[in-house]
């Protein structure tokens, strides 16, 4: 098949960043290795390792911090596209066709098969213990998603590992074990009623019991029905703190002069006006709310690693898709309309043999060693 799109990926290696106090004067990686591959149709996999491998297929990063193994396994397929659509749909039917499905299903299919996706997919392949592979974290990148299992390094060791994630808050309301999750987890988005009980709780100052009267009573019966249908996504900073949050599109400011640029992760700009803790986008649009991260005593989420920006990072429920994401860095102050992001990153640990789709130039990590990958 004909293919249009990239020609060439440039893969470079380098010994990471030192981050500096002031952004502006931030070092950027001295890549000491740099390696044009060619993207082919027919050929479109690649091994990335630590030591020479044998045939054209590999790419070699010689440095001492890598391990002498198969790391990644690159697969440029995602950035080809057929030159001829009916090509494509013909090899399409011909596949489907192999497989005895019938034609009128081959063809409801054929409506939603075409996505340009324009990824890179790698997949780690190391099987190694210790340092994981972290994938950057950038504003708009594939892999802000909060995912059940997902772990991300905020900073450098402080890690954040999702539990659960898109349930409803009415089946934590309806969970037996309720009482015992808010004595150890801290929630934020409630309203001044529930938000006040379930403080109460997680400082240990009421009894179960009463806990669950107070829950059950009509003082609380208009937030209990409101927030039994919102989305929530359950949370583990370290091994020391939970969190549940909880979406409360209420949160947004009443004012528009503080507004800030956030993206989708499509790459679509959205238009957000900004407050300590919230978001909102035109009405047209839906609407969003946001829970910071950082080392700011401000912060929703507090950190006290050295490690971690004052305002690091951001998660965010797009409620539009119905999705938590998490994103790095925020605007330091209700005056400021830039976007700072953190000194030492927000990163995706790679699980082992799972495909990850990577943007343009995004940054993986190997113990001190970034890697980028250009296409063009």
């Amino acid at each position: 098949m004909n293919y249009k799109g990239y020609s060439k990926i440039t893969i470079r290696a380098g010994y990471e960043k030192k981050p500096c106090k002031n952004p502006q004067e931030q070092n950027s990686t001295s890549f000491q290795f740099e390696k044009v591959i060619p993207i082919l149709g027919d050929d479109h996999k690649y091994r990335i390792r630590g030591s020479e491998g044998n045939g054209n297929n590999y790419v070699c990063i010689p440095f001492g911090d890598i391990p002498r193994r198969d790391l990644f396994e690159l697969d440029s397929s995602w950035l080809l596209i057929p030159k001829s659509i009916s090509e494509f749909q013909n090899l399409y039917h011909q596949v489907l066709r192999s497989c005895d499905i019938q034609q009128h299903i081959i063809s409801k299919i054929g409506e939603f098969l075409i996505i340009d996706k324009q990824k890179l997919k790698l997949k780690d392949i190391s099987g190694r213990q210790g340092y994981p592979t972290l994938i950057n974290i950038s504003r708009k990148c594939e892999n802000q998603e909060l995912i059940k299992s997902n772990v991300f390094v905020i900073g450098r060791t402080s890690k954040l590992k999702v539990q659960q994630n898109n349930q409803l808050f009415g089946e934590f309301l309806d969970s037996p074990q309720l009482f015992d999750i808010t004595k150890k987890a801290i929630v934020l988005g409630l309203d001044s009623g529930m938000d006040e009980l379930f403080k109460q709780s997680f400082k240990g100052k009421i009894a179960q019991r009463p806990f669950y009267q107070t829950l059950n009573s009509i003082k609380l019966k208009k937030e209990f029905d409101e927030y039994y249908s919102k989305s929530c996504i359950y949370i583990k900073i370290d091994q020391d703190q939970s969190y549940l949050l909880v979406e409360n599109s209420k949160r947004n400011p009443s004012f528009e002069k503080n507004s800030a640029q956030l993206y989708s992760r499509r790459g679509q700009s959205l238009p957000v006006q900004l407050s300590r803790n919230a978001l909102s986008i035109n009405k047209s649009r839906g609407s969003l709310c946001f829970f910071t991260i950082g080392r700011n005593l401000l912060s929703d989420i507090v950190l006290k690693s050295q490690q971690v920006s004052d305002y690091h990072g951001t998660i965010v429920y797009l409620q539009k898709i119905k999705k938590w994401i998490i994103v790095d860095g925020q605007c330091n102050n209700f005056r400021s309309t830039q976007w700072n992001t953190s000194e030492n990153g927000t990163w995706l640990e790679m699980a082992q043999n799972k495909d990850y789709y990577l943007d343009n130039e995004q940054i993986i990590k190997v113990n001190d060693i970034e890697i980028t990958m250009h296409w063009d």
